[in-house]
């Protein structure tokens, strides 16, 4: 998942002089459009895969490699840190204004951002914590249901994806409100 292979032709790649054939299923990144559906579907591949720290893999993976390697395949560019990815794409002032897809950010106790993860619908988000998980977001930061305790404290959320994947995504979310809505009078 997210493997380089320069030579790869959809089928066979070469490899230190030596040629492969690859019966999976390979997938181009200019293929790929960059919404937020595509993000989650990516970022729910590495689930369970486990944390190591600098890891890029399903093998070992953490929270910056994690939000790395899924914004990869879309064609977007991170920074390998979390320190340094805070600074990339746009604010979102609240958490009940960010979408599917966005990126929150969380400070340690010296106010240093030190993890990621990616927003979920329903006040979820997937990120590495000793493995790759689903846990609960809101104002606070992260919520671990099973430990009955908040793991990460938020510090900002940001967007990542270009703006109509957003739109869109919102614009779903906002007929869907609407569409429950009833006339009262």
């Amino acid at each position: 998942l997210g493997a380089r292979l320069p030579t790869f032709d959809g089928m066979k790649f070469e490899l230190a002089g030596k040629r492969f054939l690859y019966s999976g299923q390979g997938v181009f990144p200019e293929n790929i459009q960059a919404t937020a559906d595509m993000a989650i579907k990516i970022a729910r591949r590495y689930l369970f895969a486990p944390y190591q720290h600098g890891g890029r893999s399903p093998l070992g993976i953490d929270s910056a490699g994690l939000s790395q390697m899924v914004f990869q395949l879309l064609g977007i560019q991170l920074e390998r840190e979390a320190a340094a990815q805070v600074l990339q794409g746009e604010t979102v002032d609240f958490v009940e204004q960010a979408a599917p897809g966005d990126l929150a950010f969380f400070e340690n106790r010296k106010g240093r951002v030190d993890h990621v993860g990616m927003i979920l619908p329903d006040n979820q988000i997937l990120h590495a914590f000793g493995r790759v998980r689903i846990d609960r977001l809101d104002h606070y930061g992260i919520f671990d249901e099973s430990a009955q305790k908040y793991t990460h404290n938020l510090r900002i959320i940001r967007r990542m994806l270009p703006a109509e994947a957003a739109t869109d995504q919102q614009s779903a979310r906002e007929r869907s409100s609407v569409s429950q809505q009833f006339e009262i009078f």
